[in-house]
Order: structure tokens, then sequence, then C-alpha cells
């Protein structure tokens, strides 16, 4: 996983994780992982899941996917916020760019990452309180910079393509 983090991660004690993906394989895999790593484990995959599981068990961390099925991971950011600002909220994407990370980080994500990978090193690194780095550091690539616009573009128009 490559992140985009706030200047200093927040150090922070992980025992419970939420994990909201709607890609069921990908969910699976990642319970099974924060399991191993002996962390009690909260899976939902849309954001009133797994904002009703969050009032009930209170957990330390939130792993929310960019695009879920029905909603913005963007918006069950700022909802879980809302709810339990103790909260340390991670959004994650195969599909970032830096508009749609500013975007999280104002809706009150602590990190960003791009997926998929380790979540047993994400929350190390919040343990610890030491920023996630990526493995390589390469420049974007064409497609990259096109996705950034992109995203910039629909971030402005309020995802409505017509005033694009």
């Amino acid at each position: 996983m490559v992140a985009i983090a706030a200047e200093t991660t927040r150090r922070q004690e992980v025992r419970t994780i939420l994990l909201v993906e709607d890609f069921a394989p990908l969910l699976r895999r990642w319970v099974r992982e924060v399991q191993h790593a002996g962390k009690r484990v909260l899976a939902a995959s849309n954001g009133d899941a797994a904002i009703e599981l969050a009032r009930q068990a209170k957990p330390d961390l939130a792993v929310v996917d960019l695009f879920l099925t029905s909603e913005n991971g963007i918006t069950v950011i700022r909802r879980l916020r809302e709810k339990d600002n103790n909260l340390y909220a991670v959004l994650v994407s195969a599909h970032l760019s830096v508009a749609y990370a500013i975007a999280a980080m104002r809706a009150g994500a602590d990190d960003v990452i791009y997926k998929p990978g380790s979540l047993k090193h994400v929350i190390e690194c919040i343990e610890k309180g030491i920023e996630h780095s990526p493995d390589e550091d390469f420049g974007p690539t064409l497609d990259q910079l096109e996705w950034e616009h992109i995203s910039r573009v629909l971030l402005d128009c309020e995802g409505n393509i017509t005033h694009a």
C-alpha cells in the first residue's frame, strides 16, 4: 500500500477495527489478515452498516473504501467522525487522486492509502505513530495524471458530469 498521510501520524493503540469494503473477496481477506494480527474485526459492506457497527462497538480504527457500491467512502468517514471524533479513519482505494485525498482529509480521514496492500503494516504504523511509506517512489504516469484531472473536475462538479 502506498500512503498519503497527514504531516504527523497520530499514535494510537488499535484493538478493534472497522473494515468497510463492498468487494466481498477483499473484505474476507482483510478480515482474516486483521484477525491473524490479533485484533477484533467489524466488517461492513456499506456506510449504514458501518455506522451501526461503529455505534455499537466503538472501533479504534476504521478502514473505508473510497468507491462503495451505493456511496462515497469520504461521506462514510465524515459520518463516522461525527459520531466519534477519536476514531482513527483511513480511506483506501485503488483509484486515488490528490483531489480525493484532500477531500478525505477535509472530511476527517487521518490517512489515505492505495490498495491493495497489507493492513497489518498500516496497523503497526498507526500504533507506532509513524508514517506509512511507499515501497518505491515513482513519479505519476500519464494515466495517473489524467485520473487526477478527471477526479478534480468531478469533485468540482459534485459528481455531475453534465456540468463538467
